[in-house]
């Protein structure tokens, strides 16, 4: 694998988040933008640390070497007391740290001061007049130590004297962290900032952009028309790009529904030739086993009309959910002119079949031969799950914002584990009588979705009866769209 190849898969991979879905544009380029910005700003902060250790540690050493000399000079052996009481009074003014000294004088001997302080080092390697600073722990406290040996001329006893002066460190600790923090929190504003500027600057670039991402949003999921948005020269080719796409898909659609139309004229002529020669050929063989073959040939043909017919349905009303124009009408009206039509369906199955209309219209959206489909396919399965003598009701229930279809039959129900399955293709219950296809259930849940209805469905043994309703939204009359 190349080093570009390798870069760029690191690249990938850092822009997907643990389930695998990418980061956003906004947050890419945050990302890319303020790592980076990160570690410059870390890289300012180790800095500012070691400047700010170095300027407090030489500002506080200083002092410390100070306090030493003026410890030095105060030496009086004359009154045996050999650090005045008002140097030591001003050191201790001078600073919050605790001072701890000893002084040595002649031959290595204790003069005055806290007899136990002992920096390290060795005294005698002193070199006079220079001093020599360490870090040392003392009393369960981190001092900084100085050590300074010089010749006492002035004294009593001209000789050779050393002075060890220690301090605390908490409060030089605490100005070098507090110029540390000073700089964090300027990095850190400079870092937000920056990161506030890129993000509005992203969200304005990107704005183009998300508005056209909401007018497709926006879009009904029919609705194949171009798409036509103002884009930046750079983003342009994403627009272009979308509606090539959409014009060959309107394209495909469009052959679609032609040879739809094609495969239905072909299909139909041939066989409703055989279902007529069917039909003319049981007419005139005499009763016996010959004229049974013959029938069940027909009732084979009539099945074969009738999938064929189905197949058409559903595969026109899959190609019409793009571009097709939907109208108000009255479903009311639409079930009174199909009862001659399911009266004469239920010549053959001998159902008892009612119909329950109000007097008032009800108004919904979409097409009325589609709709026509949905009431066939429900009572037709009424039909042939309930067998002879069953009683079904065609209703029009009338809501104060819905209007429900809704085929209600007392046959021997759907199993609760068949359900979740009888809306899908080629699917029929254990009980359904001969004839069916398995397409009817599929194309009422098809047509109901493009229709923006949706379909409840109640069954024994939690009811007394068997209940498809298809719930539309009620709209006024002569409302138009497109869906």
């Amino acid at each position: 694998m190349s080093a570009a190849h390798r870069a760029r898969s690191r690249l990938h991979a850092g822009c997907r988040m643990k389930d695998g879905r990418r980061l956003s544009v906004t947050w890419s380029v945050l990302l890319w933008l303020l790592v980076p910005l990160s570690l410059v700003v870390l890289a300012f902060l180790a800095e500012a640390w070691v400047n700010a250790r170095r300027a407090t540690e030489r500002l506080y050493d200083q002092m410390l070497v100070a306090s030493a000399i003026s410890i030095s000079e105060a030496v009086d052996r004359t009154y045996g007391d050999l650090v005045e009481d008002e140097i030591i009074s001003l050191l201790r003014n001078t600073t919050q740290e605790r001072i701890y000294y000893r002084i040595i004088g002649p031959s290595r001997s204790y003069l005055t001061g806290y007899e136990d302080f002992h920096p390290p080092g060795d005294e005698t390697a002193l070199e006079p007049g220079v001093p020599r600073i360490s870090d040392m722990e003392y009393r369960g406290q981190r001092l900084r130590a100085v050590s300074l040996r010089f010749y006492g001329a002035d004294a009593l006893v001209p000789d050779w004297i050393t002075v060890h002066v220690g301090m605390t460190r908490n409060e030089r600790d605490a100005a070098m962290l507090a110029t540390v923090a000073s700089s964090a929190v300027r990095l850190g504003l400079l870092l937000v900032g920056a990161a506030g500027l890129a993000f509005i600057a992203v969200r304005r670039g990107l704005r183009s952009l998300l508005q056209f991402r909401d007018q497709i949003d926006m879009r009904s999921a029919t609705d194949l028309s171009p798409i036509r948005a103002m884009l930046p020269s750079d983003l342009r080719s994403i627009g272009t790009a979308l509606n090539t796409l959409v014009s060959r898909l309107r394209q495909a659609i469009e052959h679609e529904r032609e040879f739809i139309d094609n495969a239905s004229h072909q299909l139909r002529s041939p066989l409703t030739s055989l279902q007529l020669r069917a039909q003319l050929l049981q007419r005139d063989v005499p009763d016996g086993p010959i004229r049974n073959r013959v029938s069940a040939l027909v009732e084979d043909t009539r099945s074969l009309a009738r999938l064929a017919e189905q197949l058409l349905i559903y595969s026109r009303n899959e190609a019409d959910m793009f571009g097709a124009e939907f109208a108000s009408f009255d479903l009311v009206a639409l079930v009174e002119r199909m009862v001659p039509e399911l009266l004469m369906m239920n010549e053959r199955q001998r159902c008892d079949i009612g119909f329950s209309l109000p007097p008032e219209p009800a108004f919904v959206q979409g097409a009325e031969s589609m709709c026509r489909e949905i009431v066939l396919n429900l009572v037709d399965n009424a039909m042939r799950h309930g067998g002879v003598g069953t009683v079904i009701d065609v209703a029009v229930v009338r809501r104060e914002t819905e209007v429900e279809l809704a085929v209600t039959d007392d046959g021997p129900g759907i199993p609760p584990q068949e359900r979740l399955n009888i809306f899908r293709r080629f699917q029929r219950g254990a009980d359904a009588g001969a004839g069916g296809t398995g397409l009817g259930l599929a194309i009422v849940r098809q047509i109901a979705e493009q229709f923006g209805a949706r379909i409840d469905l109640q069954s024994r043994p939690e009811h007394e009866k068997t209940r498809f309703g298809v719930i539309f939204i009620a709209i006024r009359a002569g409302a138009t769209g497109s869906r």
